[in-house]
């Protein structure tokens, strides 16, 4: 299962990172790559990159007979289970790109903020994307636990809560005003919640930050 891990991690970095920069530019005549705007951004950005590549890496090492598995982690059905982990992240953070449409950007564009996604996969966490990875991530360090895989998916844990909490939620408050607040209040940073219903009894939002939406959609929360 190493070399699937392998090959399935390789393949999720490859639709997200490199066949979504091919369709953005094709889109937009731009790559949808930026620059960290921000100190916060730039360290965020940066222990998230070094979690992509020690994920990658986990499984390489390990092939070439550098690293062993933990032991603790070391079974056939843990592995299983981190294969079905790496296969539903990577769906789920491409359905997310692909629900982001040209408003995707690889970092953080504090200037092109000009719509709130609210629906969809939105609708039940604020940050698919991050989560579809961080899943993937762990999927890899149970289908190969060692130590590199394992750091992997704890720096991007990190770096995902950095850009998240330092960077982009700020912004989006800034940016959206009390219709982000609603927002917040409703769904989850990143981990849905387990009722089917709560998520079907969100309102639904408008698009842009005005407040009158912010005022209907506080009338309709479930009290």
């Amino acid at each position: 299962m190493t070399s699937a891990a392998l090959a399935g991690f390789a393949a999720l970095l490859g639709g997200a990172f490199g066949l979504r920069t091919l369709v953005h530019h094709r889109r937009t005549g731009k790559s949808g790559w930026v620059v960290p705007p921000t100190p916060a951004a730039a360290l965020g950005d940066a222990i998230f990159t070094v979690g992509l590549a020690c994920t990658l890496a986990g499984p390489a090492v390990e092939l070439a007979g550098v690293l062993h598995p933990i032991d603790a982690l070391d079974h056939p059905a843990i592995a299983g289970v981190g294969v079905a982990m790496l296969a539903s992240g990577a769906v789920l953070a491409l359905a997310a790109q692909q629900q982001m449409g040209s408003a995707w950007r690889a970092g953080i564009d504090l200037k092109a903020a000009s719509h709130l996604a609210t629906e969809g996969l939105f609708r039940i966490v604020r940050n698919p994307f991050y989560l579809g990875i961080i899943v993937a991530a762990a999927g890899v360090a149970l289908t190969v636990p060692n130590i590199v895989s394992v750091a992997g998916y704890l720096a991007l844990v990190v770096g995902s809560e950095i850009d998240v909490r330092l960077v982009e939620e700020p912004n989006l408050f800034r940016t959206f005003g009390q219709a982000y607040a609603t927002y917040c209040s409703i769904t989850p940073r990143f981990l849905p919640r387990l009722s089917v219903t709560a998520n079907r009894n969100q309102p639904r939002l408008r698009p842009r930050g005005d407040r009158s939406a912010a005022r209907r959609a506080r009338s309709r929360r479930p009290r």
